[in-house]
This record gives C-alpha cells, structure tokens and sequence, in this order.
C-alpha cells in the first residue's frame, strides 16, 4: 500500500495523479495519462485503485444476468491491461477523502483476511468511482431487490432466477407459491430496464424448455413510473422497443412506480399487489458514498460539482468523471460509459498541461455523443447513430462491434491505440 509522502521534500519525485476507481472513466485516464505522459514529457506518477483487481464491464452485465455471458467474460483483469503502461495499481477500498489535507484513506485485506489501513498523498486526484442504486426510501426496497451495479450482482441475481425455476418444477400448478416463483418484475424502464427485460426474456424462454414448463405461466414485467419505457429517447426508439418486447412475452406496465416491497410481493403506487420472489431495480443511481461524504461541494444526486473543465468547483486538484461530477457549467453529459471515455480524455489531456505549467492549455469538456445502441436480447436492439437510425440484427450486429472494439481498446499495440480514438460503448 502506497503511505508515503509524494515528493519527500524534494522537486525531483514524480507529483503523483491518483485515479479511484477503475471502471471505465477511471481505467481510460489511467491509459490516456501514461500515454500522455510518455509523447510529452511530463513527470508524473499514475497511480490506479479500486477495490477490485479487475475491470467491470458494466454495460454487458445483462447477458451475465440472463445466462448468455460468464461472470468471468465481463471481468478483465487490471494486471494485464495495465502490464507495461508505468501506471501503478493498488488494490484497496477507500474509506475517506482528505480533500483539505490532499489525502485519501484507505484499507486493504491480505491473503490472510489481515486488514491494514493507510493513506495515500496525492498532487492530483480523478474520482471515477461510479454510481451505486438509489432506493429513493421505498419501504422495503434495498433490503429484498436485486440491483445490478457489479457483475457478482448480475451473477447472483441469475442464479436465483435458475433456482426459482427448479422450484417451481416440483410444484404443482395450482400452489400459489409457484406464481411468485414464476414471475419476475424489473422496476425501471430506462436503458438498463429494457436491455435486462430483452436478456431475460430469452432466459425464461430457454429455462422454460430446459424445467419443461410453459412460458404462459411465466411472467415477466416492466414497470416504469413515466408514461413509456426508455423516456427521454426518440419516439421510433421507444415504439420499436416496446413492441420487441411484448412480442417475447414481456409486459410492460408504464405510467406506475413501485411503492412498497416485501420478501413476497411488489406494491405499486396504483395499489395494485404483484406476487413475486423477484424484483430487480433498475429504476436509478447516485454517486458513490464516499463521493457524497468528502467534503467537497455537490450538486444533483450527491456529485461532485464541477467546473468545465471537470474539476471540483473548490478543489481545483480534483477531478470528477462520469457519475461523481456534474458541472455549474457548459453541458453535462447523460451517465453512460460513453461519455466517462470522453471525459477521461479531457482530464487526462487537462492534467498534463497543469502538470507542464500551463493550464490555458486546459480544454473544456464538451460531449460529442457518437448515438445509442440498446439491445434487446441477443439478436435484436436499436440504435441511432450519427442520424442513423437501425433496428433488428443490424443493430445487434453493430452493438457486438461496439464491445469487441472496446475490449481491442485495452490492449497495447497500434490496434489498442487506433480503438481507443473510439469513444462510443
């Protein structure tokens, strides 16, 4: 674990950048640092944790969920990606940011499950840490969903749909016990609602097969307390998606918001009562604990606020990407990886002109959002990208592409760096 001082009273130690987390805003500025660094010079020391050793990859965590991908595909680990970079990785779990003191704390377990604690000095700090499920203080919600933040989540909420399955098998078709075994409720309609809806309906129809049970006595609910599923996307994008969905047996209840959850059952602000064993939230997300907790200024959902230029509005040393940011000014970019692959750029590209004593070398962030691709199960999704609009395998088939380049991206080698010129997952 890292405790020393950064320069030890001297000019000639490296001034050390540490990034906390490493999804993909955090890992792409880790690379984009060390590559930096090495074309112009700069004297920096790139330092990388998380708690985890290895990077998540949150957008494909609903095929892990449906039983499409392995908990094992979705992590890659950092060791590997950061071989031969120069960047430093310390696997630990923060426990606090000294934003006055430029400290984080920090404690990490050893092979033993010995449990250490220390601090970690830092000229410049870039909080990625991502976001964590908002339960909005609906009774009984955090304690019996299952959310889908990790891929351990998405692996476990799988296993326990396989379980209610086998269950449900030995019973008889008339115990009500077997009706809540069978139906599965997503709350939340947004991206992560439909792309989790269009993974399990393929689920349930291949486990129907396999515990010969019919698919009409399985349900499987979207509900969305906005008018439409996907709200905020374009018309064609939400009435596409919508009849994909019920056309594979999922039924989308939209204009209606969970209200109350028990071991056994979903209430619903209309009143109505769902019976299920299983209700997966999706329905929205703040920054992280430590984020809200660190002293410095926040805005919208606990995040950091931040000037254009992606620092912390009274901590000009801090940066904040994806979830942990939101700017007092210029425009803010949706939560999506996408747009954590920009941002990384920017700060990467902003500390090294600090680093180099020139901060009117620093860019404002400013996205350039490539478009959306939602799949919808394996063989179908829709997209729109640069004014295209493409639905059906095409769509899928360009949604592949898009994880596969991604993956190339994190790789060493002229086909890693032509990838990573690609923002767009």
């Amino acid at each position: 674990m890292v405790e020393h001082s950064e320069n030890d009273g001297t000019e000639s130690k490296r001034r050390r950048v540490l990034i906390v987390g490493a999804g993909y805003g955090g890992l792409r500025s880790a690379l984009r640092l060390a590559a930096l660094q090495k074309s112009e010079g700069a004297n920096l020391e790139v330092v990388l944790l998380d708690m985890n050793d290895y990077h998540q990859l949150i957008t494909e965590l609903h095929e892990v969920a449906g039983g499409r991908t392995s908990v094992d595909e979705v992590r890659l680990p950092l060791r590997e990606i950061l071989k031969g970079t120069g960047v430093r990785f310390v696997q630990a779990r923060v426990t606090e940011f000294d934003f006055a003191n430029n400290l984080v704390r920090v404690e990490q377990r050893d092979s033993a499950g010995n449990l250490s604690r220390g601090k970690i000095p830092y000229r410049w700090l870039v909080m990625a840490l991502g976001s964590t499920t908002a339960f909005y203080h609906i009774p009984g919600l955090k304690e019996h969903a299952f959310t889908l933040k990790s891929s351990w989540e998405a692996e476990r909420l799988y296993k326990h749909i396989v379980a209610m399955f086998q269950q449900a098998a030995q019973l008889p078709v008339s115990d009500p016990v077997r009706h809540e075994m069978l139906t599965f409720v997503i709350g939340g309609g947004g991206y992560t609602g439909v792309e989790l809806a269009g993974e399990l309906a393929e689920a349930v129809a291949r486990l129907c097969r396999e515990y010969k049970i019919p698919r009409a006595d399985v349900s499987l609910r979207v509900v969305e307390m906005k008018d439409t599923i996907l709200p905020g996307y374009e018309r064609w994008m939400i009435d596409y998606t919508s009849a994909s969905l019920q056309r594979t047996g999922v039924q989308l209840m939209t204009g209606d918001g969970v209200a109350e959850v028990g071991a056994d059952c979903a209430v619903l602000k209309s009143g109505s009562t769902l019976r299920t064993r299983t209700l997966v939230w999706v329905g929205g997300v703040q920054a992280a604990n430590a984020t809200q907790s660190s002293g410095g200024a926040t805005g919208q959902g606990g995040r950091l606020a931040v000037n254009r230029f992606l620092q912390a509005v009274d901590y000009p040393c801090i940066y904040a990407i994806g979830d942990n940011g939101v700017q007092t000014e210029g425009e803010n970019a949706p939560p999506s990886a996408q747009a954590a692959l920009q941002q990384a750029d920017t700060v990467a590209a902003n500390i090294i002109a600090e680093a180099q004593g020139q901060p009117q070398r620093r860019r404002a962030f400013k996205p350039d959002l490539a478009g959306e691709v939602i799949s919808i199960g394996s063989r179908d999704a829709v997209a729109l990208v640069k004014g295209v609009h493409l639905t059906g395998f095409p769509a899928a088939t360009l949604k592949s592409v898009v994880e596969k380049r991604y993956r190339l991206s994190l790789q060493s080698g002229p086909l890693g760096n032509l990838a990573m010129l690609s923002t767009f997952v």
